[in-house]
């Protein structure tokens, strides 16, 4: 069972999302935005979904994430509607393990990611 934090301002979306990952096995959280940075820091979850188009950008929220030492290891997966490249790109050179496109993923496809993107890093 793994500690999931979903950072997403769509609320009704977050839900599903959790419920996924609940009825998964995994533990999840929907982080306010505000919060996430100091949230992620302090409680180092197991993995962050993390939408990119925020009341505050989420690639401001993984690049301050990343470049602390000690919050650095958490992975992230981020979440995105727009398939704008340059953003998603920037969010991989930050050092985001990889994204899934909102509009595409079904609750199904988002759990076997989130569980393929879990067991690559316990075996790394």
């Amino acid at each position: 069972m793994a500690r999931i934090f979903i950072v997403e301002d769509d609320l009704n979306l977050a839900e599903v999302y959790k419920k996924e990952l609940e009825g998964g096995g995994h533990k999840a959280e929907i982080i306010p935005d505000v919060e996430s940075v100091a949230k992620i820091k302090k409680d180092k979850p197991d993995l962050v979904l993390l939408d990119i188009l925020m009341t505050i950008s989420g690639l401001d929220i993984l690049r301050e994430v990343k470049a602390d030492p000690e919050s650095a290891p958490v992975p992230v997966l981020l979440l995105t509607n727009v398939a704008d490249m340059s953003a998603i790109q920037k969010g991989l050179e930050y050092g985001a393990e990889g994204y899934l496109l909102k509009s595409e993923v079904t609750p199904d496809q988002l759990l076997s990611r989130v569980n393929s993107t879990l067991s690559a890093i316990k075996s790394s």
